[in-house]
């Protein structure tokens, strides 16, 4: 009976020595928390930095035709990419039915942008570049003029 319960203490005895030698070998003990990423120092200047360089293109406004009086306009929403300030995406609503805008094929096809210097690169899903218009990265004029490859003018207004 004494060599059954050896047998039972040796393994529990051997565990118990590597934890021992385990923890005089420099183990760090954790505290179970992870560490933030928030916490970071290169994080948040990153971050504060790409806040302020916010692009002067980035926000709402009013597109109007560029030939002729109307008041008739669509709203264009311009919103700068997660991962890079200069570029980004543009939601059109309604300029499809704007007469003067190019209907369909027009300024409504507009869903991408970038910037390139002062000059605003406007993109379509399939079709890279299909206008442009100039607006420097510092300058928050509310009001630019633009044209798409197939000469279309606009007018756009901040909103």
């Amino acid at each position: 009976m004494k060599r059954a319960h050896s047998h039972v203490a040796s393994p529990i005895l051997a565990g118990a020595g590597l934890l021992i030698v385990a923890g005089l070998t420099g183990c760090e003990v954790s505290d179970g928390s992870v560490p933030s990423v928030s916490t970071a120092p290169g994080y948040q200047s990153t971050a504060a930095a790409q806040k302020e360089m916010k692009d002067s293109v980035v926000g709402k406004w009013k597109m109007y035709p560029a030939i002729g009086p109307t008041k008739r306009n669509c709203s264009i929403e311009f919103k700068a990419s997660a991962f890079d300030p200069h570029k980004g995406r543009v939601s059109t609503f309604a300029c499809n039915l704007v007469e003067g805008l190019g209907s369909i094929n027009g300024v409504s096809r507009i869903n991408g942008w970038e910037r390139k210097g002062r000059t605003i690169i406007l993109s379509a899903i399939a079709t890279p570049n299909i206008g442009s218009f100039d607006l420097p990265i510092d300058s928050y004029r509310d009001r630019v003029y633009g044209s798409t490859k197939d000469d279309i003018r606009f007018v756009m207004v901040r909103d």
